[in-house]
């Protein structure tokens, strides 16, 4: 990996975590990032709060312990009583480790980063996870923006990587940050693993799934949750059956089914539901992709997001995206080129672009499309360099480094 670095020091980064949930997005990205910080010759120290894991996703946990120099877990870290108890023990640790930088996942660690930050003389890089466009309107309520630029404010970082157009832009309008002071690296994948599959591999996989030959597939990645759209999904395949039975529509809905069992309920009601709606669980990163090979759509109807990583590894392995425009968007959809973009809450458009894609040589075109998409712009090397570089500057006094978000995304 190429890096432009100012030492050639091993450089130590401190990822600070208040919850982990090792079945989701935030924490595949420190999972990558811990991958990449480790293969470049430089160190890292795991500092979280309560770490959820089944036995699904234990693979993923002992990794990320094999890659971390030392792990610190506080059950209390986000408890406000406890932060000064936190700060002690922590700082331990950076002195310890002779921790170079401090990566603050999310808002909700700022204020104790900013505290080890005063302490120990660390710069603090931080970034934003959550949800920055969804269908309460980008801005969200007067108390979300309180929150968000009060925390801004009070417990600045040094940097903000933005993993999307959307989340830089709420940055700014929302939070009210410097855009010298932004970085946009969009979350990486493998693109060598994460590849469209040759002919005999897809056919393989459709069989393995007991897919009925030239059924169109979809898959959603994700929990099943209310805020991910699987209800929707559900009443536009309906429908699609309904008004256009000679399309055979198999969905596939790749992710934790522990919040969804209600949804479950109501979407298998008779033996038809049962074929077209296959509940597969969390999936391993070989299940997930031949998930996507078997698949020809990968939905998101999604009420919020942070990025949607899975979305990228779908493209990259020929899957169509249909998405509403929750952060990630504007990165991973050129509408009616690489995907469809829809309006949140609105079955009757996804059950409409779900049916252009019947159409072979439509699907043929935008797989293509998709697939050169997520090779040239989500290549996890490229972000992983760029991240690393970004700590490395972090003690610059000079200001921000040349991947610092340009004026085009201040807001209007």
């Amino acid at each position: 990996m190429s890096l432009t670095t100012n030492s050639n020091k091993p450089m130590t980064a401190l990822l600070l975590l208040k919850r982990m949930d090792c079945d989701n997005g935030v924490t595949s990205y420190c999972e990558t990032i811990m991958q990449g910080i480790k293969d470049a010759g430089d160190r890292v120290v795991m500092v979280t709060g309560p770490i959820a894991v089944t036995p699904a996703t234990q693979k993923r946990l002992d990794n990320m312990q094999r890659l971390a120099d030392e792990w610190l877990k506080i059950p209390n870290i986000g408890k406000p009583a406890a932060v000064f108890q936190s700060c002690r023990v922590i700082l331990e640790v950076i002195r310890r480790q002779n921790v170079d930088v401090i990566y603050s996942q999310g808002f909700s660690t700022l204020p104790l980063a900013k505290l080890l930050s005063l302490r120990s003389g660390k710069p603090i890089i931080s970034c934003f996870h959550g949800g920055a466009a969804s269908h309460r309107g980008k801005e969200g309520s007067f108390k979300e923006r309180a929150y968000y630029q009060s925390s801004a404010t009070l417990f600045s970082a040094k940097q903000f990587i933005s993993f999307s157009h959307e989340t830089t832009r709420f940055l700014i309008k929302v939070c009210g940050i410097k855009p010298s002071s932004i970085v946009r690296i969009p979350h990486g994948i493998d693109i060598q693993y994460f590849r469209p599959p040759a002919e005999l591999e897809r056919t393989e996989i459709r069989t393995a799934f007991d897919i009925p030959e030239h059924s169109l597939v979809c898959v959603l990645p994700g929990w099943v949750s209310e805020d991910k759209g699987h209800r929707l999904v559900v009443e536009a395949v309906r429908s699609l059956r309904q008004s256009n039975p000679e399309i055979g529509i198999v969905c596939l809905f790749a992710g934790s089914t522990e919040q969804g069992a209600a949804i479950m309920e109501d979407a298998l009601i008779d033996e038809s539901d049962l074929r077209a709606f296959r509940f597969l669980g969390f999936l391993s990163k070989q299940q997930i992709r031949e998930a996507f090979w078997a698949a020809d759509i990968v939905l998101l109807p999604s009420l919020i997001e942070g990025f949607a990583i899975a979305i990228a590894e779908a493209m990259a392995c020929g899957c169509i995206p249909i998405r509403t425009p929750a952060a990630g968007c504007a990165d991973q959809v050129i509408d009616n080129v690489t995907g469809f973009v829809i309006p949140f809450k609105d079955s009757s458009a996804l059950a409409n672009k779900i049916r252009l894609l019947d159409d072979p040589e439509k699907r043929h075109a935008m797989r293509q499309a998709a697939q050169a998409h997520a090779v040239a712009h989500f290549d996890k090397d490229q972000m992983i360099a760029r991240t690393i570089e970004v700590f490395r500057n972090s003690d610059a006094t000079a200001g921000p480094g040349a991947g610092a978000v340009n004026s085009q995304y201040a807001p209007s």
